[in-house]
């Protein structure tokens, strides 16, 4: 303004009208530019929803060809128009599409019920769903019918209604709750009763082997055994599609013990659970211990916040805690190892709901806002990157069950079984490998005694002369000088005989 009224002084000195007006026009290009910028960096949400909404979709590296191999093959994304609040319903789409073992199951059956196209069932709509994101050319498929499907299913509890923003995890819930009800029966096994092990015989339902439980399904028994009065007794048995942890006790764990896995930090979680006995009076506290009673696919983690803007400091704190891969043995109490590896997670910032899963076609880790598809690379560090320096908290981590690597480490350990099986064969003593047995003994009385010297004899005409008859090497030691003697409890067996027996006696 100053520089204006200095500009407009001399000009009225100079008297000329032309290059007056010319200045004017380039202060007033000045302002206006200056409260264009002041508007968008005060708006700058709202105008980046509003380029989200209406700019064309992204084609992701992808050129269209008449090969279809190419749209099977495409990541695409879902669409999210100003206002209508799609961002929790397209992640959960997201998650179904790239589970591999949920998709393929999924193909292989159908609704159970004959309704019209426009009753709005969930199953039908995603399943309308997923087969446009599969054949589809476009590279944005609308949720329109799933939306529609779940907001009319559950009107009457004013739950994820058109329009409004809801829970993620809950809408995951609610649409495999949606598809239990509709394959009820139809899975591997039906519907079971069963009673509780431990003292309250209380009947509860068996795990369901239905499409939702078979892949997601934690069957879950909670027990405690009272270490004063030996009564167990089972708590509960929980039927659940995700098992939830609080991020800030597995923050505890780590910041006490960095050096265990994923898996040990939930375990100290959950042993961190005590309950009292209360059998018979009895009031000792006693370690809450879980089994699982039905193996999923997927295994579903849920990441509870103390709040939902978390620090970069605090998101990089537990994307190291995370690891790729993990084994259910060492979480609940199971017999076996069941090795599973992390395809994807579902991750939030603010009101805002975004995904990361791994493709399987090209092994490679892909962030989906949307419609907005972007190729984040091979390495696991550099999702870590994007969500540090993007503040995405991850809030439901999928892992995929690994029966190859199942099978490879059950071979590895039968191999390594086997190998020692040899070697303890292998170490075995001369005396010991050339001892016969009972029944040999018994044979070998009523043989003549020229018989059993020459089987000694071909049995021992390859060993040394201190194995075959130690007590001579021994007499030959002790007609030794004392100052030459040496240490009879090492050498009254030749060196390398005496060298097995150290490493056999080590192997056992």
């Amino acid at each position: 303004v100053s520089w204006a009224r200095d500009v407009y002084k001399r000009q009225v000195s100079t008297q000329s009208t032309g290059i007056t007006l010319w200045h004017l026009h380039q202060l007033g290009i000045w302002l206006v530019y200056h409260q264009i910028h002041f508007f968008f960096m005060d708006n700058f949400e709202l105008i980046a929803d509003y380029v989200r909404a209406f700019s064309p979709p992204v084609n992701n590296g992808h050129n269209k060809s008449d090969n279809k191999s190419d749209f099977l093959q495409s990541e695409k994304g879902l669409r999210n128009h100003l206002g209508e609040n799609n961002c929790f319903l397209n992640v959960v789409i997201q998650s179904f599409w790239h589970l591999k073992s949920f998709r393929e199951l999924f193909d292989g059956f159908g609704c159970t019920e004959n309704h019209a196209a426009g009753e709005n069932c969930i199953f039908c709509a995603l399943q309308s769903v997923l087969l446009e994101y599969r054949f589809s050319e476009e590279f944005v498929i609308p949720p329109t019918l799933l939306r529609k499907a779940l907001a009319v299913n559950y009107q009457p509890f004013q739950r994820f209604q058109i329009g409004k923003l809801a829970d993620a995890a809950e809408a995951l819930e609610a649409i495999l709750d949606a598809l239990h009800e509709r394959l009820q029966g139809k899975g591997i096994k039906k519907l079971t009763k069963t009673k509780e092990i431990g003292s309250q015989n209380t009947s509860s339902e068996a795990p369901c082997f239905c499409l939702a439980h078979t892949v997601f399904g934690l069957f879950c028994n909670s027990s405690i055994t009272c270490t004063l009065c030996s009564s167990k007794t089972v708590l509960s048995n929980d039927s659940l599609f995700i098992i939830y942890t609080y991020v800030h006790s597995l923050r505890e764990a780590f910041s006490k013990e960095p050096d265990l896995s994923f898996c040990g930090y939930m375990k100290r979680v959950s042993e961190s659970e005590v309950r009292v006995c209360g059998q018979n009076g009895c009031m000792m506290p006693c370690q809450v211990k879980r089994t699982l009673l039905q193996i999923p696919t997927v295994f579903s983690v849920g990441l509870v916040w103390e709040r939902p803007n978390s620090t970069a400091e605090e998101i990089g704190e537990l994307l190291d805690i995370i690891h790729l891969k993990m084994d259910l043995s060492n979480i609940f109490q199971l017999n076996n190892s069941y090795i599973y590896r992390l395809k994807g997670f579902i991750c939030y910032y603010g009101c805002h709901y975004n995904a990361f899963f791994l493709s399987a076609e090209t092994n490679s880790w892909y962030f989906f806002d949307d419609s907005n598809v972007k190729s984040i690379g091979e390495y696991w560090s550099l999702v870590k990157d994007k969500c540090v320096k993007g503040k995405l908290q991850p809030f439901v981590l999928f892992y995929e069950r690994d029966i190859e690597a199942e099978i490879a480490a059950a071979s590895e350990t039968k191999i390594v079984f086997t190998n020692a099986t040899q070697t303890e064969d292998s170490l075995q003593t001369p005396s010991q490998a050339s001892s016969p047995s009972s029944d040999t003994l018994t044979s070998q009385t009523n043989e003549p005694n020229e018989v059993k010297e020459s089987n000694e004899a071909s049995t021992h005409k390859d060993l040394p002369e201190e194995v075959t008859n130690p007590a001579s090497q021994v007499d030959t030691v002790e007609k030794l000088p004392s100052e030459e003697a040496p240490n009879l409890s090492l050498i009254h067996i030749s060196e390398p005989t005496r060298l097995r027996r150290i490493s056999y006696a080590v192997f056992c």
